[in-house]
């Protein structure tokens, strides 16, 4: 059948286009019945244009602009493809399995819809779909859980735990872990709340598992750790309106002899102690962030114990302490190898904002401006005592405190510790 418009257009081959909404009929009233969620076909006529089936019906989807569609390949780049899109979904399709690992992190990990036991592994902008053993689902942030009820059966190329995968390897692992990134020599693998979270070697070290970061020049590829945004305080004190810990985690402090102004802060004598027996008999891993803010009054003992994880031991060194002099803030720290550093910082105002940092490789300290940092690797080496804040012999700490944030993480933002 042909049609005429004027003189010299032509239209042939009108049923090109009643093949086309045979199609639109055939799959919208009830073709996926029968076939698996998330297949996809072409729509005849159409290079932009195309079905999902999802829950026995079809879903129009639309490529975004200067992308076609390629059956069993999804959206691929096309110039050629310039025809309007009158579909609800013009802009990149959030739950197709490329566009969903187009901008994330490699690694991560996504369900599939309507799926228990199979899930998405991103790597390198795509999406390798991956299966949880048999009695067990996928749960996102978790990885695969023991589940009696998903009885579904796995087309995935991997139908077993994959011992590759990042949740697997941390959800029965302690807190501060390691484990080699695959294809990588400076990165690695750390388990925090059976999370992993990149991390970095520094320059001229690269990552060996069991050891940690050893020197190796031929090692020279960038590295960027993971943001800690999931980083929260193990304990935390600003005094402002109670005593009582605000971290969330219900820490509690025993406090002797110290007095709790109207101002927001605490005031230390020679007999003042704050105690955290949180802390006691606790590893605090590889990494540690401690920030506080303290006053030193003019009268007091020459050397003053501010913290310390062992302030009143006879037999056991402290493995974390911060000292405080007339002229000179000494921060120690010592690993369970028997590593010892330490920093000295010259105490120019009475009135300190301090940092404490450790990564398992650097041993990092902030004094108001002043910066100083020394080469520490290891654990840091565990006590049998809590974490005492003030001493408690004739060197205890004189003065105020403001407040203090105890951190088992490296905190991204630390401008929310003022």
């Amino acid at each position: 059948m042909d049609i005429y418009f004027g003189s010299s257009v032509r239209l042939t081959n009108i049923t090109y286009f009643s093949k086309a909404a045979i199609w639109h009929k055939r799959y919208r009233g009830g073709r996926c019945s029968h076939i698996p969620d998330n297949t996809e076909f072409p729509l005849p006529g159409k290079c932009r244009k195309y079905f999902r089936c999802y829950n026995g019906k079809a879903e129009e989807k639309c490529c975004r602009w200067g992308y076609s569609f390629k059956q069993g390949r999804g959206c691929r780049r096309d110039y050629h493809c310039k025809e309007k899109c009158d579909s609800q979904h013009p802009v990149p399709d959030p739950h197709d399995l490329q566009d969903r690992c187009r901008n994330m992190p490699q690694g991560s990990e996504l369900r599939v819809p309507g799926k228990c036991r199979q899930y998405l592994r991103c790597y390198n902008g795509k999406a390798e779909e991956k299966c949880c053993q048999w009695g067990y689902s996928f749960k996102p942030g978790r990885g695969c859980r023991r589940d009696y009820h998903c009885k579904e059966k796995c087309d995935s190329q991997h139908p077993v735990p994959d011992p590759h995968g990042l949740q697997d390897r941390c959800r029965y692992l302690p807190d501060h872990s390691t484990f080699p990134m695959e294809g990588r020599c400076r990165g690695y693998w750390t388990c925090y709340n059976r999370k992993p979270r990149a991390s970095c070697c520094l320059e001229g070290y690269s990552f060996i598992e069991g050891k940690g970061c050893q020197r190796n020049y031929r090692c020279r590829e960038s590295c960027i750790p993971s943001p800690a945004g999931d980083c929260r305080p193990e304990a935390s004190y600003d005094f402002k309106n109670s005593l009582d810990d605000q971290s969330g985690n219900n820490v509690r402090a025993k406090y002797q002899h110290v007095k709790h102004s109207r101002s927001g802060k605490i005031k230390f004598s020679r007999s003042s102690r704050m105690t955290i027996e949180h802390f006691a008999r606790q590893s605090f891993g590889t990494h540690l962030f401690i920030a506080l803010k303290f006053k030193k009054y003019k009268y007091g003992s020459r050397r003053q114990v501010l913290l310390t994880n062992c302030a009143c031991c006879v037999s056991q060194k402290p493995s974390i302490q911060i000292i405080v002099t007339r002229r000179r803030i000494k921060m120690k720290l010592a690993t369970s190898d028997g590593r010892r550093e330490k920093l000295k910082f010259r105490l120019r105002r009475r009135k300190v904002r301090l940092t404490l940092q450790y990564d398992g490789n650097t041993f990092r300290g902030t004094v108001n401006n002043q910066k100083r940092s020394a080469q520490l690797r290891g654990r840091i080496a565990n006590t049998h005592s809590p974490l005492v804040i003030g001493g408690c012999h004739d060197d205890s700490f004189v003065g105020k405190l403001f407040y203090i944030h105890i951190y088992k993480c490296l905190p991204s933002d630390r401008r929310q510790l003022k």
